[in-house]
């Protein structure tokens, strides 16, 4: 129990970390996500292929505790949000885990680029009737379904 809590705690302090120091920025040319720990996520409007479920996944995935004892696991964040061809700068120190899951996503073919996304629902569950939604209306109106 003392250890799914100090686990619990860990993972709150992250998601507070992370969202204070998270920030999107839309602009002429695309979207922006930049967080505090050194990430930078960018896509151009024409590179964005869809509107999607996007996992956002703070801790390594792996279950965590001893035999016979209680064993838990962090699953990711899930918020809808835009995903495309774009850009990703990866601070220097990340865990292993999360190089390895980096390195298995998937590559556009013709430019080499990284299939990256950008979890708007993290910011506004209901982003795309704000000011979000307006943005990718003005520039993508083809995935917004309307």
């Amino acid at each position: 129990m003392l250890a799914t809590a100090a686990l619990l705690a860990v993972l709150v302090a992250k998601h507070r970390r992370l969202t204070a120091g998270t920030v999107v920025r839309f602009a002429a040319d695309g979207v922006e996500l930049t967080d505090s720990y050194g990430f930078r996520v960018h896509l151009r409007w024409p590179d964005i292929t869809r509107i999607d479920v996007v996992d956002t996944q703070l801790a390594n995935p792996r279950r965590i505790g001893g035999p016979g004892g209680v064993r838990v696991r962090v699953e990711p964040l899930r918020s809808v949000g835009l995903v495309g061809w774009g850009e990703r700068t990866v601070p220097p120190r990340v865990p292993g885990w999360m190089r390895e899951r980096l390195a298995r996503v998937p590559v556009d073919p013709a430019t080499g680029r990284p299939e990256v996304a950008i979890p708007l629902g993290e910011f506004d569950p209901l982003w795309e009737g704000g000011a979000m939604g307006d943005w990718v209306r003005r520039h993508r109106p083809d995935l917004m379904g309307r």
